[in-house]
């Protein structure tokens, strides 16, 4: 018995000395932030991840096998328990609730009831996409027309808005704006953060990103157009958006990734709008969340700024192979990283000593209780 004890207690100390490797999953993906956000996804199952959306206050993966997983504050898209998440083909989550859009064309609506998680009475048949922000989302049907619902004050009530030929749509925190077929583009919400673009441009657009208080439009020339809240990034003066290949904007700040790979943010400094001392070369894509931005590079790796706490710091955090990226769109305290399912083994993240003892603390116990048994023997 002593024998016994003495290899078991052997064990559990070479063990605790050791890092032990995470099995690698193909489409595996990784979350950090605010832990009651979207942050913390040790519960969820993701693995086989065919993309994410993260909203304000959850996160939803879609599988490649069209299921889905959500996460987060279940009052506001976190519990999709009663939701149908089978033949799943696309998700969009705001700040308040998230849709998911199925193969056949038909729509699922979960989370805050007054914020669009309540989507009783819309017709969600024959939907090709789908747009949530901060109160409302938007489905654009196959046929170009397009239906709004949510807070009626923040892009819920597009009445009067002509909302044929829609080509794509995005919704902010307090309005949305659609893009037509033809170039230009309708928005409708409160006035003073987005939802007024009197004044502004719109024709020729390619695409648009909106967030909290403002929105961005970019021109099929590369430049770019911003209007809103002017004290919350409506105001891009002194920012050089020409050359623009797309673009995004949480709460506080926005990010123009260039043609060339270059980027830039502008803002409030604490919350994603400064970038100094981030290398924004060879940027793939970007995702701003509400208080901080992450951009993916070519290579794979990542650079995330803004609040330490709600995405901006990912230290500890393996950030090679990612494959693509999301942040709490209009209002979001989490990111979450989707690895390429192409990562060689060497290449997939490890546990650390203190994570291997957290996630296998079952098996390790009966090792622990044989050290404490064999010295006290």
């Amino acid at each position: 018995m002593k024998l016994v004890l003495r290899i078991l207690a052997f064990t559990a100390v070479n063990l605790g000395r050791s890092t032990i490797c995470a099995s690698p999953v193909p489409s595996s993906a990784v979350a950090w932030g605010h832990k009651d956000f979207g942050g913390d996804a040790l519960h969820v199952k993701l693995t086989n991840v065919a993309d994410i959306s993260c909203g304000g206050n959850a996160c939803v993966a879609r599988k490649k096998d069209g299921t889905a997983e959500a996460w987060g504050n279940k009052d506001h898209g976190g519990d999709a328990s009663g939701v149908d998440l089978t033949n799943v083909a696309d998700i969009s989550c705001g700040n308040y609730a998230c849709v998911a859009r199925k193969k056949d064309g038909m729509a699922e609506a979960w989370g805050s009831k007054n914020c669009g998680g309540d989507a009783s009475g819309v017709d969600l048949t024959n939907v090709a996409d789908i747009s949530c922000g901060g109160n409302a989302c938007v489905a654009r049907k196959k046929d170009g027309t397009a239906e709004a619902w949510g807070n009626k004050d923040r892009g819920g009530d597009a009445s009067g808005v002509d909302l044929t030929n829609v080509a794509d749509s995005s919704c902010g925190f307090y309005a949305c704006v659609a893009r037509k077929t033809d170039g230009t583009a309708e928005a409708w919400g409160n006035k003073d953060r987005g939802g007024n673009a009197s004044g502004v441009d719109l024709t020729n657009v390619a695409d648009i990103s909106c967030g909290y208080f403002a929105c961005v439009a970019r021109k099929k020339d590369g430049t770019a157009e911003t209007w809103g809240g002017e004290d919350y990034v409506g105001n891009a003066s002194g920012v050089d958006l020409t050359n623009v290949a797309d673009s995004s904007c949480g709460i506080y700040a926005c990010v123009a990734r260039k043609t060339d790979g270059t980027a830039e943010a502008w803002g409030s400094k604490d919350f994603g709008g400064d970038a100094s001392g981030v290398d924004l070369t060879n940027v793939a894509d970007i995702s701003c969340g509400n208080y901080a931005c992450v951009a993916r590079k070519k290579d794979g790796t990542e650079e995330a700024w803004g609040s330490k706490n709600c995405g901006g710091d990912a230290s500890g955090v393996d950030l090679t192979n990612v494959a693509d990226i999301s942040c709490g769109g209009s209002g979001g305290g989490a990111c979450v990283a989707r690895y390429s399912s192409t990562a060689s083994e060497a290449e997939k993240p490890t546990v650390t000593t203190s994570e291997a003892w957290k996630n296998h603390g079952l098996m390790v116990f009966p090792f622990v209780f044989a050290s404490i048994m064999y010295y006290l023997w």
